[in-house]
């Protein structure tokens, strides 16, 4: 494992859009709301533009989701006080 550094463990609550190309009634239409969703990973990055979390890493590389600033409405530390690492 080259370049470990250490990320926070966090629980990001966000919301996303939600679309339907689909022929929906307009009294179904008028109902629908964004989606109110929660990711975990580690946080790579959070600025004025947008957070980066991975989820998998090894080191060498990762994976990641990327959420606009604007649609974070929380987020919480997940590593607990004392918790074993290495």
């Amino acid at each position: 494992m080259a370049n470990r550094r250490r990320l926070a463990l966090v629980e990001v609550t966000w919301r996303d859009i939600v679309s339907d190309s689909s022929w929906t009634p307009d009294d179904e239409v008028d109902k629908q709301h964004p989606a109110d969703c929660r990711s975990v990973g580690y946080l790579r990055r959070w600025d004025d533009d947008n957070l980066l979390l991975s989820h998998t890493v090894n080191g060498d590389g990762s994976d990641y989701t990327t959420i606009p600033s604007g649609a974070v409405s929380g987020v919480r530390n997940l590593r607990r006080a004392g918790a074993r690492t290495r």
